[in-house]
This record gives C-alpha cells, structure tokens and sequence, in this order.
C-alpha cells in the first residue's frame, strides 16, 4: 500500500513536471518566432477571415506607424508588446500589403512630436487616476501618454487612431473606444475610408471637370433683414468661392 501510494506521488511529480517543460517550451516558441497561439474561446488573438479576404484584394500597400511613450504609465507596461503583436500578425497576414514601424518618443518631446502630428489629428492619450472613496472614484491625477497608430494608404492625407489601450482594467478599459482587441477592425475600417475618400473628387474637381458651365443668377434685396445683416455678404463671399474654384465653368451674375 505504501509503495502503491510513493508511485502515485512519484507519477505526479513527474508529470507534472513534463507539463512545466512542455508549457515553457511553447512560450519560448512562440517568443522565438513572435507567434500568438490563441488559447481563448473568443479568438482575440486570431484575424478575421474578412481581414485577410481585405488585405489580399487592396490595390495599394498599407504603411502603419506606431507613436508609443517609452517611459508609459505603470498599468500600461506591456501595452507597446501587445500593440507590436497585433501589428506583426496584420504584417504576415497582409504578404507584403502591410508594413509597420515603432517610433518610441520620450516624455520630454511628447508636446514636441504632438505639434508635428496634429495636422493629421494625433493626440495625447490619457489615464485618469482614482480612489475609492465611499463607493466613488475621485480622479487624484492624470497620465498622458502616447498610444496613437497613424494610417497611410494610397495618396490622400493619412488617418490617425488614438487612445489605443490594452485591457488592465475591465472596468474602465472595455469602455475605451480603441483597444488592442479592436486594433484590426479600427486599421481596416481606417483603411476602407482612406480608400472611400479616393474615389470622391473634391468639389473643386467636379466643378471644373462639367462638360457645360454653371451659371448662377444672385437676386438680393438691398436691405437684409434685422435678424441677419450678414447674409448678403456671407452669400457674395460664397459665390466669390464658387467662382475662384471653378474658373471659367462658372458664370455668376448679380
């Protein structure tokens, strides 16, 4: 009995063993080849089917950049490696469509890179910092950081995505509008617009490509109403507009 007892614990120490082998051996795979084995029953880690289809068929190559603090607040440690994973799994998925790049900035140029970014709407991110305090958060301070994916596609004006976050905490993280979960929806779903606003000319565009002039006749009266005095000259600017975009496709007469 007591040797049947010492085999059984014998067994289990020695599987249990294999299984910490076996677990680690699978961790340093999937660090070495930068590989996600997606062990969830929802498939975070996996890309959709449409994704892919997406990439496959886009005439043009995606370029993805990567903002990131490198000194980012303390619950956000390993937001950067989570960001970079969803990145190389879009970047293998796209076969040569897709590209990225990391540029980690200091929190002493954070206010610096924000001013060259902010004509394509790059912002700080930021973390309100609370206490219980009788069932009540009271917000203590803020941290701002930088967590923003800038999307170019083909030749219009590229596409910022900010605020993105991995979730620390359910509570407030599942409310934010982009995290790494949603990253691969947020990126296509940037791209499809990118890809929209080529095939819309601008207004500019459609007036000088009519195959007839437009003419615009202007009937005012010469007093506008008390309500409005500006109309009349909010309207002649207007027309003035319409004439300098459309050149000699535009006839207006007052």
């Amino acid at each position: 009995m007591v040797n049947r007892k010492r085999n059984y614990t014998l067994y289990f120490m020695l599987f249990s063993v294999l299984m910490l082998l076996a677990l680690s051996a699978l961790n340093y795979l999937g660090m070495e080849y930068r590989q996600r084995v997606d062990l969830t029953g929802d498939k975070r880690f996996t890309l959709s089917e449409g994704t892919r289809s997406l990439l496959e068929k886009l005439p043009d190559n995606i370029t993805l950049t990567y903002y990131v603090s490198s000194e980012p607040p303390e619950k956000r440690v390993n937001l950067e490696r989570d960001v970079r994973e969803k990145l190389e799994e879009l970047t293998k998925a796209g076969n040569g469509k897709l590209s990225y790049t990391v540029e980690r900035v200091e929190q002493k140029n954070i206010a610096t890179k924000l001013e060259e970014l902010s004509k394509y709407g790059v912002e700080v991110s930021e973390d309100f910092q609370t206490t219980d305090v009788a069932d009540k958060s009271a917000a203590i301070g803020v941290n701002r950081y930088l967590s923003s994916v800038l999307v170019r596609y083909g030749p219009g004006e590229p596409k910022a995505i900010n605020g993105i976050v991995n979730v620390v905490d359910a509570k407030t993280d599942e409310a934010r509008p982009h995290r790494v979960e949603t990253l691969e929806f947020d990126i296509m779903y940037t791209v499809m617009k990118l890809k929209s606003d080529q095939r819309k000319p601008s207004f500019k565009q459609m007036l000088r490509n009519m195959s007839r002039p437009l003419n615009v006749i202007y009937f005012r009266s010469e007093q506008m109403p008390r309500s409005n005095p500006q109309v009349g000259a909010n309207v002649a600017l207007a027309l003035d507009r319409l004439r300098e975009w459309g050149g000699d496709k535009v006839k207006i007469s007052t």
